[in-house]
């Protein structure tokens, strides 16, 4: 899924499901990790960490080395303790991943109601609610969303109600969300989630890198660098989670999975993959890289990073294929995105109408693409071109979006045209293939959708 705002916080996964992977993977894996013997200079470090509101005066206690400023939202004994825990868990963070903090990293602790507050506020002021509109309409189009969804309340109820942190790459500030009692296992694992993306932006920028990719419509490069930012992020999280004692991960473990994931579970199940694929595929590339060298591999991926979701997914670095359209002027007409879409954005959009399995196999023979999504006040139009790594490949795409087109977008059976199958009614479709090559346009107007397909043709 394609999704940006203006500030362009990296979209996220809900970390309460994130935790729960990271659960899964640890009880799944043999043996803890082992982190690389490294210094840590964790215990001089200072770190302001606010915790609480800012409305009333705040007092500053040093605790093991960690300045911290407090407000009264938590109690002051509490407020202390949290103080001398992040320090730890700045020395743990060091320690599991190699690296040191090159400056000090500002973490804001907050209650849970603050958190889902402040996360409502700046979701409401950074997402641009008509571009998000058009994209609502382009995925009730391919029958990805229900009538009665709305895309722009379903991200708001997700991240407003079930972020437990996040990390700002913009502003570099880490916020954490605690019960007035203090730090739990689970927001403990949470804290060294962010702080590994803290570190880790610290020494090789990654936010900015990321900005630049989704500013230039590199959506699907964004994707793979999003993947290895937060697969490293839940790798190390999950080598925490290895170490902890018994009685910690038990009661880690027992929060997590306890959670309220209701919003998450109601949510159309091509967002849910494309809100998890970050961690989970990202976590395996990452695996991967440690496996084949060390954490040193995992640093040596910021500085040549994955260009494509196939590159994550898959872990070989192919050429993709350079695949285009023509510019599409139609009077009326605004082109919201274009560029490359990618191995995981051609899966998602048979998240209905396919099994995972099959999703799977028809994203592996991706070999390039192209798109345009195209609105006006009243319609869309979708333009795709595509090559795949072999005909055989083409041939199984092309069956998906037939089955799409007559299962999810209720487009009717089609009718052959010219060599290519076409759904003359709303929506319309056209599916021509030829060769490894492949060109499917869907439109809400079935006399937008006929333009469209006589100037690509022509182009």
């Amino acid at each position: 899924m394609t999704l940006t705002t203006d500030r362009q916080r990296v979209p996220r996964l809900p970390l309460l499901a994130a935790v729960a992977f990271a659960l899964v993977v640890s009880a799944c894996s043999p043996s803890a990790t082992e982190p690389p013997a490294t210094t840590s200079a964790a215990t001089q470090t200072t770190v302001a960490t606010t915790v609480g509101g800012t409305d009333t005066a705040e007092t500053t206690t040093t605790t093991s080395g960690t300045t911290s400023e407090t407000g009264s939202a938590i109690d002051d004994d509490v407020a202390a303790m949290i103080q001398e825990e992040i320090g730890e868990l700045i020395a743990v963070t060091e320690r599991v991943r190699g690296l040191e903090f090159i400056v000090d990293p500002e973490v804001t602790v907050v209650t849970g109601e603050e958190m889902a507050a402040r996360i409502r506020a700046d979701l409401e002021e950074e997402i641009d609610a008509d571009e998000l509109a058009v994209e609502d309409r382009f995925y009730r189009m391919l029958g990805l969303i229900e009538p009665n969804q709305d895309l722009m309340t379903i991200l708001v109820d997700l991240y407003s109600e079930q972020v437990a942190g996040f990390y700002d790459g913009e502003t570099g500030e880490l916020v954490v969300a605690a019960a007035e009692e203090g730090l739990s296992p689970f927001t403990k694992s949470v804290a060294v989630h962010e702080l590994v993306h803290a570190l880790t932006d610290q020494h090789f920028e990654f936010f900015e890198y990321w900005t630049e990719l989704v500013d230039s419509d590199q959506f699907d490069a964004a994707a793979a660098v999003q993947g290895l930012i937060e697969g490293d992020a839940t790798y190390f999280q999950v080598v925490y989670i290895q170490q902890l004692e018994p009685a910690e991960l038990l009661a880690l473990s027992t929060e997590a999975l306890g959670q309220d994931f209701g919003v998450l579970d109601d949510a159309p199940e091509f967002l849910r993959e494309a809100l998890e694929f970050p961690y989970t595929s990202g976590e395996a590339f990452v695996r991967q890289l440690v496996s084949e060298g060390g954490i040193a591999a995992v640093d040596q991926a910021y500085l040549d990073p994955p260009t494509t979701t196939e590159h994550l997914l898959h872990g070989v670095d192919e050429p993709v294929r350079q695949v285009s359209l023509p510019i599409l002027a139609i009077p009326g007409l605004e082109e919201l995105r274009s560029g490359v879409l990618g191995e995981e954005e051609l899966r998602l959009m048979f998240t209905d109408s396919a099994t995972k399995g099959l999703r799977t196999q028809i994203g592996a023979g991706w070999g390039g693409d192209d798109h345009r999504l195209l609105y006006d006040e009243d319609d869309i139009v979708f333009v795709y071109r595509y090559l795949g790594d072999t005909e055989e490949d083409t041939i199984e795409v092309t069956e998906a979006f037939i089955d799409l087109a007559r299962i999810e977008m209720l487009a009717g059976q089609g009718e052959s045209v010219d060599a290519g199958l076409l759904f003359p009614g709303e929506p319309y479709v056209w599916i021509d293939r030829t060769g490894d090559g492949l060109l499917f346009i869907a439109a809400t107007d079935a006399e937008l959708g006929a333009q469209v397909r006589a100037l690509v043709s022509a182009g």
